[in-house]
């Protein structure tokens, strides 16, 4: 299992940082972080992996998350 930080998050999603932590806070089906320190939090590598999966698919099907 590998953790990935924010950034890394940010960077295969194509948004930024705060867009990250505001979808991590206001969006249900958007993984969850981890924290794995004191000052530390990432997020389930396979978790972000199955999310890109999902919008991809959606994109392709024509649904939006809000229709499924």
């Amino acid at each position: 299992m590998k953790i990935l930080r924010v950034k890394a998050v940010a960077d295969r999603l194509g948004y930024a940082v705060p867009s990250i932590w505001r979808k991590a806070k206001d969006e249900a089906d958007f993984p969850q972080p981890v924290r794995i320190g004191p000052k530390c939090t990432g997020w389930i590598e396979s978790e972000v992996d199955a999310y890109i999966r999902r919008k991809v698919a959606e994109a392709r099907s024509g649904q939006t998350a809000e229709a499924a």
